[in-house]
Formats: C-alpha cells, sequence, structure tokens
C-alpha cells in the first residue's frame, strides 16, 4: 500500500492530468477494493470536448495476490466510463456489467455506486467489462445527451473480439430510460442514428443535393429521398448479444406514456427482466415507483420476473416513498424523507450497505438448468 501511494504522489510531481489520476484512481480501487480518495476528486468535471483517454494499470486482486492483472479505464466522451480487466493473456471475465443511475446522478456518484457493487457481489459473475452511465438530466430523459449509441457499438464490438457471454444492465428509477434506448439501437435501430454514422450515405446524400440543387429534406417529390423511408438499422444486426442481455430495474418503468419505451421488440431480444421494487416493513410504505415497475410483468409476462425487497431498519418516514425508492441502493437511506442521491449512492458503512439481494433472482434463473444437468 506504501508502494501504491508513493506511485500516485509520484505521478502527481509529473503534473499527470486531474482527469487521468481520477481515472487510475477508480481502477485501482475497484480491483483492490480500497477505497482510494483524493480531495479534488470529488470536484472533478467532465468535459464532453476532452478525447478519450487509456489508462493502464499493474497491481495485485485483493483476492488473489500471486497473479498480476491489468485494469485498463477508458471513457467514451467523457461521460461513461469503460473499465476493462485483464490477465496476461486475456480480458479476465466474460461477462458485462453495465450501470445506469437514475436522474441527476453525477458519473462520479454512479461510479461509487458501481464500485461498492462489484466489490459486495458482482466481483462473483465473471466480470470482465464495466460501463458506467451518469442519471439523465431530466428526469423523463427527453434530451437524449448520453452517448448510448456509442456504447451500444463499444459492446458489441467487445462481444466480437473478446467472445463475451452474460451482460448485467442494471438500471435505477430513470436510468431505465438510457437501457431502453441502448436495447432500441441494438435491436432495432433508428433513421437518425444509422445517417450520422454512415459516411457513405452522408456522401451520397450531398452529390444529390449539389446535382439537383434541392433541399435533403425531401421538397421535390419524385425525389427517392422523399419516396423511400430510411431504412432501420440496428447496431447489433447479427445478432451477437440476442438473449444474453439480463436487465435489472431498480424501481423502474415501461416508459409509457412519458420517457424512452420499452417495447415488445426491446423485450424479446432480452434474456430476462428482473423488475425490483420495494416496501418498507415498519411503515408498509411502497417505493416511489412501486406501481409502474408492478406493470413490466403485465406487459412482459413470459421475459419478467418479479422482485420485492422487504426493507428492513431503513428509517424511511411514513409515507416517505422516494426514501424507500433508495432503498434499492442503500439499506438505510440518507435522508428518511426524500431522496438523497448523492449521499446514497456514494457512502455506505456499517450502517449502510449497498443492496444486492436482487442477484438472487439472477441465481434463480440458473439453478433448473444447473439441476437438469445433474438429473442427467
Amino acid at each position: 500500500m506504501k508502494k501504491l501511494f508513493r506511485t500516485i504522489s509520484a505521478l502527481i510531481s509529473q503534473k499527470i492530468s486531474v482527469k487521468k489520476l481520477f481515472l487510475l484512481i477508480s481502477g485501482l480501487a475497484i480491483i483492490t477494493g480500497v477505497p482510494l480518495v483524493l480531495p479534488c476528486v470529488s470536484k472533478v468535471q467532465f468535459k464532453n470536448t476532452v478525447a478519450d483517454t487509456t489508462i493502464e494499470v499493474r497491481t495485485k486482486l485483493k483476492d488473489s495476490v500471486s497473479e498480476t492483472k491489468t485494469f485498463k479505464t477508458t471513457t467514451i466522451k467523457n461521460q461513461i466510463i469503460i473499465h476493462k480487466l485483464f490477465d496476461s493473456a486475456s480480458i479476465m471475465g466474460k461477462n458485462v456489467l453495465i450501470t445506469a443511475g437514475g436522474y441527476g446522478a453525477k458519473l462520479s456518484w454512479v461510479e461509487e455506486w458501481t464500485k461498492e457493487l462489484y466489490r459486495s457481489k458482482l466481483k462473483e459473475y465473471n466480470i470482465g467489462i464495466i460501463y458506467v452511465v451518469p442519471g439523465p438530466k431530466e428526469a423523463y430523459y427527453d434530451s437524449r445527451e448520453i452517448p448510448i449509441g456509442e456504447l451500444a457499438r463499444n459492446l458489441v464490438e467487445a462481444y466480437s473480439k473478446y467472445k463475451l457471454d452474460k451482460t448485467y444492465v442494471i438500471a435505477h428509477s430513470s436510468g431505465v430510460f438510457p437501457a431502453h434506448q441502448l436495447f432500441d439501437l441494438l435491436y432495432i435501430g433508428k433513421p437518425a442514428e444509422a445517417a450520422k454514422n454512415d459516411s457513405l450515405t452522408k456522401k451520397k446524400e450531398t452529390k444529390h443535393k449539389k446535382k439537383k440543387g434541392e433541399s435533403l429534406k425531401g421538397n421535390d417529390k419524385n425525389s427517392k429521398l422523399t419516396k423511400v423511408p430510411a431504412k432501420l438499422i440496428p447496431i447489433d444486426a447479427a445478432g451477437i448479444t440476442k438473449n444474453k442481455i439480463i436487465y435489472i430495474m431498480l424501481d423502474g418503468e415501461p416508459g409509457i406514456p412519458r420517457g424512452y419505451t420499452l417495447t415488445k421488440t426491446m423485450a424479446e431480444s432480452l434474456r430476462k427482466i428482473i423488475s425490483v421494487y420495494a416496501i418498507d416493513s415498519t411503515t408498509n410504505t411502497k417505493s416511489g415507483m412501486y406501481a409502474e415497475a408492478v406493470k413490466i410483468k403485465k406487459l412482459f409476462p413470459e421475459k419478467t420476473v418479479d422482485y420485492l425487497i422487504t426493507s428492513k431498519k431503513s428509517g424511511c418516514a411514513k409515507g416517505a416513498k422516494w426514501c424507500v425508492h433508495e432503498t434499492l441502493i442503500t439499506t438505510k437511506p440518507h435522508n428518511p424523507k426524500m431522496y438523497d442521491l448523492q449521499n446514497d449512492y456514494q457512502f455506505f458503512d456499517k450502517e449502510r450497505y449497498v443492496v444486492t439481494e436482487f442477484m438472487k433472482a439472477v441465481d434463480d434463473m440458473e439453478k433448473p438448468k444447473q439441476d437438469s444437468v445433474k438429473a442427467k
């Protein structure tokens, strides 16, 4: 540990950027299980114009001190963090973890929650890649400001390169909307998304405009651009991730009538949906999105498993449904009357544990297969 801090001190003396130092420390914290915090980290502001950065750190895992591992951390437009765990030969795990925070949750807050999830439970699930997604800036994700299309492409490329297996998407509250956008772009596609990233299409359109002298909005009734609707091109056209994503909705909703709607096509492309909601055992108060969360099973009965968490000793006041809403993140929310994302996502101690109980539903999914194999 002393060597680690001497290394960090040396990097600081070399005037390494705050962003690189933050990513380096985040990676080390997940691997070692040791919370490493610098006074300046909480003040880090990510700028969209900064290029992606790759940092390689060689360290020893807490539970495997004899084996050297490599931890690579990158970002997508400094809005989504990607962690990859490698051993000397290849990626360490064959499964993926994607976490998505609720409305207003900053990237650094979701990162802390993700680290605690991994240390407490998810490290048991053969995770090789972790994506951390911030919460949307509006409750219904109206601006679509998170680069989910690039996350989708990155995920498909990773599946192809590393021959990955399952993906666990854990989305809290409004974090379900970016998750739904991910499924939409993977399996259905969007004309705008396809056109934006298809340089050949853009060249053809530009050439057509110059030649005919007409608007690309389709003013010419005889124009093929007007007559032929844009083709929907799914990012995962080959279906490499189909039926491999386990979607865990923590007090989420289907996005009807507002938000990004979870459709039948999206749901059928997933391996399973686990809709999680909570009730406080002391006050009998239901979580804020309870009524919406129970609709998922009704909409997609074949794909969905309901999971009720009974919160005990949460400290939530009677009727404080948004406090109970947070018991899907922490066993004891910081504000007994309301949510406190900044603290609930980041600070866990002997009184407040990160909630991972819903992973029992994932384990139960695999039990019938294991039992049938044993019977044979």
